[in-house]
């Protein structure tokens, strides 16, 4: 079972790569997935989202994390005005920074382009023909009907059914939370469901692992939500984000815990 973490920026995980590497290990996870682009850039700029100057991932830190035996997938959120370059960018840096894989965050600026799936397949096509054969997954809401109500649709089926014909597995963003009336043990179970009613592949439901006004994250939330993940043919688990988590000891140590 994948067990990975989202990660946002670099230098809030430590002063040095040596201690960045460190601070992730204290997870025990064997992914993760670092954000490397915004839409048609690769993430250096604007200044924030650059460490000390350097970019947010480096070939250094993807070789030190490989020597820990940790996967190193890039991650970067798509608009889809310029769905080529969208592509290009990502195959670069997946070649560039020898990752293992890249995962497309594709939410409500795509989604609602009118022409969105027709931007899909020439983002993926160019990805695809750039790439070579890194693995590539999607990361979106994690329904895209109403699971009570099949006939209401949330968002556009063709956007998943576009893109399920370039990648490798799925990752929704299974983000419980009381604000949304979800829960922890629910919601993995709907998203599984449902892309796989667009097609069969390894799902990795990507869960909280923060509290804030959606409700709290606690290490019993975390098992539940493991536990209803592997039970209904999860591939993985994967937790939102790794800079929140690391500064809670409680769920750190809890999703430390999680076994293979």
């Amino acid at each position: 079972m994948i067990k990975s973490v989202f990660w946002w920026q670099t230098f809030s995980h430590g002063n040095t790569l040596c201690e960045v590497v460190r601070n992730l290990k204290r997870l025990n996870v064997d992914r993760v997935e670092i954000k490397a682009a915004d839409g048609t850039v690769a993430f250096t700029n604007p200044a924030w989202s650059a460490w000390r100057g350097k970019p947010n991932l480096t070939v250094d830190l993807v070789a030190m994390l490989h020597e820990q035996n940790i996967q190193v997938f890039g991650w970067g959120y798509n608009y889809g005005k310029y769905p080529e370059l969208e592509g290009d960018i990502a195959a670069q840096q997946c070649v560039t920074l020898n990752l293992d894989g890249w995962i497309f965050d594709v939410e409500t600026q795509l989604i609602d382009l009118p022409d969105a799936e027709k931007r899909i397949h020439r983002m993926m096509k160019t990805f695809r023909g750039l790439a070579h054969k890194r693995y590539a997954g999607f990361s979106s809401f994690p329904c895209w009907h109403n699971p009570k109500l099949p006939s209401a649709i949330w968002w556009k089926r063709g956007v998943w059914d576009a893109i399920a014909q370039y990648i490798d597995f799925w990752e929704p963003q299974a983000y419980w939370g009381e604000k949304w009336g979800t829960n922890a043990v629910q919601l993995p179970i709907d998203a599984i469901l449902q892309h796989r009613e667009i097609k069969d592949l390894p799902v990795i439901p990507a869960g909280r692992g923060w509290s804030d006004g959606a409700g709290k994250c606690t290490p019993g939330f975390i098992d539940e939500f493991v536990k209803s993940s592997r039970d209904n043919g999860a591939a993985g688990v994967s937790w939102w984000v790794s800079e929140l988590i690391l500064k809670d000891p409680i769920i750190t140590e809890a999703i430390a815990q999680i076994l293979p």
